[in-house]
């Protein structure tokens, strides 16, 4: 990672969220910008079919691995990118598919992860813990434990945590849990 070279002092990091065709946009700002620590993450974006009246819709008659195959196709992208120390709150989607799909779902398949944790494993990009999920309908850190776990397994090293706090009364909710 950029910052490891560095030491662990951090003075200006940022969140940017990744949209694969926004990517040269990405990449101008950050050479722009010398950040010294660079959350990436995808995000559920008012167009996406995750979102609201969409998503029931969307999910209609798909297996799992096509439901969240677009969002786990732009972690992937954002991964290989080579932009960013950490990726943030990697399975965020869950938020958004919650009512309809269960966590339990997802860690029932596995594979549907897969291609992220190499993406990130390969690339040397650290994975976030992010605690937000503990206080939305997941219930559960963006990623799971078992996720996590998977991630090690492969080699992964680098894992941050964050609360994506957005507020004075989120800021280090569940950190310790997560």
């Amino acid at each position: 990672a950029r910052w490891a070279d560095r030491g662990l002092a951090i003075r200006f990091g940022v969140e940017i969220s990744y949209e694969s065709h926004r990517e040269a946009e990405i990449r101008e700002h950050l050479a722009r910008h010398p950040y010294d620590f660079v959350i990436g993450s995808v995000h559920v974006m008012r167009y996406s079919p995750y979102t609201g009246a969409k998503v029931a819709g969307w999910i209609a008659g798909k297996a799992l691995p096509e439901i969240v195959g677009p969002y786990f196709s732009e972690v992937v992208a954002a991964a290989r990118s080579g932009l960013f120390d950490t990726l943030g709150h990697l399975d965020y989607v869950k938020k958004y598919l919650a009512a309809h799909v269960p966590p339990a779902a997802l860690a029932a398949a596995p594979e549907v992860y897969e291609p992220a944790l190499r993406a990130l494993v390969e690339t040397g990009t650290g994975l976030e813990v992010n605690s937000s999920g503990l206080r939305q309908a997941p219930r559960e850190p963006y990623p799971a434990p078992w996720v996590v776990a998977r991630y090690r397994e492969l080699g992964g090293t680098v894992v941050t945590a964050g609360s994506d706090a957005h507020r004075l009364h989120s800021f280090a909710y569940g950190l310790a849990r997560a």
